[in-house]
């Protein structure tokens, strides 16, 4: 049978109601079922019904084996995002605002403001990704690693902020500028497949 826009996105909503909450690993896994389902000719709901009860194990252990490979997929997306020429202005931009800020203050103190951005940045990447998680359910995976890479990132700058302040004005420009740039680039992405994944059924 041939399965219309609506039926896919009823496969889209079961598989979501069996505990696949990822939005881009959803699709992979809806288009996978309406391969099976389209290969007969019953009905649709006694079918999908069916099919997911009969499957729901192996439904559940594909999705957990793909959230490795697609948190991987969205670090490599995040370098593409990266190489594109409106982050390398960014990262100019970034660098510039430091090094103004240095001749102004003091290294530790215009860490500080780099490191706020950074904060704000972070937070707004993950307050987002909850909100999405909880309320719409169309999550995208890679936003889970892009808040767990952001945490490493705090703790990190937590921990060498006096050592990067005593390294010299360049160094705490150059990190600054790069954890900054990076971030809104895990934003950029995140953004992006998440609109990517959700034109399928809005």
């Amino acid at each position: 049978m041939k399965l219309t826009p609506e039926q896919i996105t009823e496969i889209d909503k079961a598989l979501g109601k069996i505990g696949i909450a990822y939005l881009d690993i959803r699709c992979e896994l809806t288009d996978h079922v309406a391969t099976q389902l389209e290969a007969g000719d019953g009905d649709f709901e006694t079918e999908l019904n069916r099919y997911i009860k009969e499957n729901k194990k192996s439904l559940r252990r594909t999705n957990r084996k793909m959230f490795f490979a697609t948190s991987a997929g969205a670090y490599a997306e995040v370098f593409k995002t990266l190489a594109r020429p409106g982050f390398l202005i960014i990262f100019i931009a970034f660098f510039g605002l430091m090094q103004l800020l240095l001749q102004f203050m003091a290294a530790e103190n215009a860490g500080r403001i780099g490191f706020f951005i950074f904060c704000i940045t972070s937070l707004f990447l993950s307050v987002k990704y909850l909100l999405r998680a909880f309320y719409t359910r169309r999550s995208y995976s890679g936003a889970v690693g892009f808040s767990i890479f952001s945490l490493v990132i705090l703790y990190t700058t937590l921990y060498a902020g006096d050592w990067l302040a005593e390294s010299g004005n360049l160094a705490v420009s150059l990190y600054y500028a790069l954890i900054n740039t990076v971030t809104f680039a895990m934003i950029a992405t995140s953004e992006k497949q998440y609109k990517l994944y959700k034109s399928r059924y809005v």
